[in-house]
């Protein structure tokens, strides 16, 4: 009896030790740093510091739009550049984001982001002493390169400090609804300090605010538990990045948005695509996106103020309510995505038509339920260790609409004014391309919504709480 007693012990013990050995991983998983759960107050700074940086990176451009006829006539930016402080940021970060997504998974996310966070608020502060419109372009082009790293690693760091299920979608929906948010406040403040104290205010108090978060990110972003050394990350890069992937998708995204800026027409080609569940998911974004340019600023400096006779103190409220808005859409997301068939979310945003009044109000509303659900397809299509990858492919979609969208709009804009130019007013013809630009963002939300019905038809639920 003794003997069978000490057998059944033993075997025991050793149940015991295996279930010991495999508990700390799994904890270790959630919170490498130290094994524990991160409190709910850092989580909610690590989604209070990495929206913040989107807030204010928006608000930058919001800034730069109302003041952009004051600033091109102050610093003598040559025509031809004339939307480039604009255009030049996305540019810079669709065209960057991809590599510096394998960067942050090989060397870790937390010091990337902190060291575009840095990068940012001092580039920021430097665009306030700016004396050429050429040191501006330049400027905003290396604040893209610096929001990307931003951008890609944010993804990342909202799934290592935070758990599957709702908490984390209210992350995901606090990074979308904090760029548009952001834009809204940088229209009504770029207004106040274009007739006031002047722009490049508006850089001192952005980058300043940004060096501030950047700060709080030294205590508040999680903090990587399996350390590599430089040689590691250089072996992580070799074995896991596609370079020459990256570096052709990057080529391909500035020349295909360079030289849409530079032509006289546009021709339609026709595309089939072969639309899987992240496919469509991005597809659908990337041509969202391109409609978002109207709420994004871009489109605004060349026509509505000229049409209307606006200044630019009341032109930014006109445009003010498209970021008041998501502040609603945002948090219909996550009872929507709780319904069977997260694409009825998708498409219920894409779905919103187009009226003067009702489309400043509700058109943001459409961009943003599309981010915050697609991000979390994607995120959830991705493995663990690639998930700065995972944001690095859905915002260089979303970088890639904007300025994709931006030149297309141009060229739409520019041959109907041409034409019309002939038989009307100059300030009729001018809003005659207008109109025409918007038409032609209607079409791509069709197309959005007929990818996201092939795409997206298999989706089911996403952002549930997993039990591991």
């Amino acid at each position: 009896m003794s003997t069978v007693t000490t057998t059944q012990l033993s075997h025991e013990s050793v149940d015991l030790r295996d279930v010991t050995n495999v508990i700390p991983l799994e904890t270790e998983r959630q919170n490498p740093s130290d094994g524990t759960t991160i409190s709910k107050a850092r989580q909610a700074t690590t989604t209070f510091q990495l929206s913040g940086l989107n807030f204010l990176s928006s608000a930058v451009n919001g800034i730069i739009l109302v003041s952009l006829p004051t600033l091109v006539a102050e610093l003598n930016l040559p025509e031809q550049l004339h939307v480039w402080p604009i255009s030049v940021y996305g540019l810079a970060v669709g065209s960057t984001i991809l590599p510096v997504g394998s960067l942050a998974d090989a060397a870790g996310s937390r010091l990337v982001d902190l060291v575009g966070c840095f990068s940012m608020a001092l580039l920021l502060l430097a665009s306030g002493f700016v004396k050429s419109g050429e040191q501006l372009v330049a400027y905003r082009a290396l604040q893209g390169v610096a929001m990307s790293m931003h951008l890609a690693s944010s993804v990342s760091l909202v799934t290592q400090s935070i758990p599957s299920g709702r908490a984390r979608n209210v992350a995901f929906s606090c990074l979308g609804l904090s760029q548009p948010l952001g834009f809204s406040v940088g229209l009504v403040l770029g207004g106040v300090l274009v007739d006031t104290v002047g722009w490049r205010v508006g850089f001192y108090l952005t980058g300043g605010l940004s060096l501030l978060l950047s700060f709080v990110g030294l205590w508040a972003l999680p903090k990587s538990g399996d350390r590599r050394t430089a040689s590691e990350v250089v072996h992580e890069l070799k074995r896991k990045m596609d370079w020459v992937g990256s570096l052709l998708a990057s080529g391909f995204m500035v020349c295909l948005s360079y030289f849409l800026a530079l032509l006289e027409c546009l021709r339609y080609h026709a595309v089939v695509f072969r639309g899987t569940q992240v496919d469509g998911a991005i597809l659908q974004f990337v041509l969202s996106r391109g409609t978002r340019v109207v709420r994004n600023g871009d489109v605004h400096p060349t026509s509505p103020q000229p049409c209307r006779r606006h200044n630019p103190q009341l032109h930014h409220w006109l445009v003010c309510p498209q970021g008041l808005c998501p502040m609603v859409g945002g948090r219909l997301v996550d009872s929507l995505r709780r319904r069977p068939g997260s694409d009825g979310a998708r498409q219920a945003g894409v779905a919103i038509l187009v009226q003067p009044l009702f489309a400043q109000l509700l058109q943001p509303i459409s961009g943003d339920i599309l981010f915050t659900v697609g991000l979390i397809i994607v995120s959830e299509a991705f493995p663990e260790d690639t998930q700065a990858l995972a944001g690095a492919v859905f915002n260089a979609a979303s970088q890639f609409g904007t300025s994709l969208g931006l030149a297309i709009m141009q060229v739409v804009a520019g041959v109907v004014t041409k034409k019309a130019a002939a038989r009307e007013a100059p300030i009729d013809a001018l809003l005659l391309g207008y109109r025409a630009s918007f038409w032609a963002m209607t079409g791509f939300m069709v197309l959005c919504f007929a990818l996201g019905l092939v795409g997206l038809h298999k989706t089911g639920k996403v952002g549930n709480k997993k039990d591991d």
